[in-house]
């Protein structure tokens, strides 16, 4: 071994230096020192490592801790009855609908029918009152929302009462929502009015002509509204099963006629309308249109009279019939010979009546024109009224034609 403080070698059994008389250490005792060193080293680095892995799992838990909370915040806020209220609020003022995931029973569901748009426009909306729909309060309790708003003008309040119950739970455990009742009233009024009540809807019932276009405000029933058992041969029988109580515009199409009515649903009977009995021009939407096409018929048939290049028989090959078409008209009775020049210059419906034994449909016009004869130069006005008997199954060409003596 070495001495540490001259550098002389000395045997190994030696404890002091031959030379200077330094205590000698062993070199077992280096090599121990040397080890230990090593050792020290080597957890230091174990040390820093695991510190440093520390820091990475600490900033990814406490990144996943914001998270949870941001997203247990925006969840909470979503899910809240507050936002569920203001939503649906701002949904039936802006667009006179709910959206169906905040329904108990979608709208377009067909065990429920209501269309939402006619009624609440009816009913939070008025043409002469402006109303304030962005400055409303909502209070809550576990069953219902209540919104409250009002006029510009009047400064009267009015209310939206949401009735709810929970419909299950979302993914962060929060409770969810859905409205099963819409009312909506004056606050000093004590009638409110239902908009939305699938768990009490009543039941109505439409009959009519078999292969009729039905509509209950605006939407068409389709065949899954037909009750075949009611239905037979010569008429169908639609059934809505759900349905506010309330007031309904129906319109319905026989042949290319269009009729409207008005029905009432008010309880759970009684509610059954039978439209053949609204066939009549009382109902009848688009009268101008039906007697366009009379005298559109009736012009043709004399075009045909004055056109030399063409015969009655022409116009009963078209038009499948022409009798009686020359006596409807006083001035030209004896024959439609005697007319020089004639023009209808307007038909007007009087009255319109449907014959369910017979499917025919009986109309009677009030017929205006002008003409001149052969053996006058003067022009002459005058009417004519007739009535005209149309098949169902051709509402263009009469049946039967008459004139009316007035």
């Amino acid at each position: 071994m070495f001495c540490e403080k001259c550098g002389t070698k000395n045997d190994s059994s030696n404890k002091f230096c031959e030379k200077c008389g330094n205590k000698l250490e062993p070199e077992v005792k280096e090599t121990k020192k040397t080890v230990k060193k090593e050792n020290t080293s080597s957890v230091k680095d174990k040390l820093n490592t695991l510190s440093k892995k520390q820091k990475i799992i600490g900033g990814v838990v406490g990144l996943v801790v914001i998270i949870l909370i941001v997203l247990y915040a925006i969840g909470s806020k979503m899910t809240s009855l507050e936002t569920i209220g203001s939503k649906a609020f701002e949904e039936l003022a802006s667009k006179s609908k709910i959206s169906n995931k905040y329904l108990s029973v979608p709208l377009d569901s067909k065990d429920y029918f209501i269309s939402l748009a006619d009624t609440m426009k009816n009913e939070i909306k008025d043409e002469d009152i402006a109303f304030d729909y962005s400055n409303y309060t909502v209070t809550t309790t576990n069953k219902k929302i209540t919104i409250k708003y009002k006029d510009n003008d009047a400064d009267e309040k009015y209310k939206v009462v949401f009735k709810i119950k929970k419909s299950g739970k979302s993914l962060l455990g929060f409770d969810k929502y859905v409205i099963t009742k819409v009312t909506v009233l004056a606050e000093d009024d004590y009638d409110e009015v239902t908009l939305y009540d699938p768990e009490n809807a009543e039941k109505l019932t439409l009959s009519t002509i078999k292969n009729s276009k039905i509509t209950v405000d605006g939407k068409e029933l389709d065949k899954t509204y037909l009750d075949s058992k009611k239905s037979d041969k010569d008429n169908d029988v639609y059934v809505i099963k759900g349905i506010v109580k309330g007031d309904y515009k129906v319109n319905f199409t026989i042949g290319k006629l269009n009729f409207e009515k008005k029905v009432y649903v008010y309880s759970k009977e009684d509610n059954e309308y039978d439209l053949t009995n609204y066939i009549s021009s009382s109902y009848l939407t688009d009268d101008k249109d039906f007697a366009k096409n009379f005298k559109t018929y009736i012009s043709t048939y004399y075009e045909y009279v004055n056109d030399s290049s063409k015969t009655v028989d022409d116009f009963d090959k078209k038009y499948k019939s022409s009798d009686n078409v020359k006596d409807l008209f006083a001035d030209s009775k004896e024959s439609a010979a005697n007319v020089a020049s004639f023009k209808i210059d307007e038909v007007e419906l009087r009255s319109l009546y449907y014959y369910s034994s017979d499917e025919e449909i009986s109309v009677s016009y009030k017929v205006n024109y002008t003409y001149k004869l052969t053996d006058s130069d003067s022009e002459k006005s005058n009417y004519s009224l007739v009535r005209v008997t149309y098949d169902l199954s051709n509402l263009e060409v009469p049946k039967d034609l008459s004139y009316m003596p007035y």
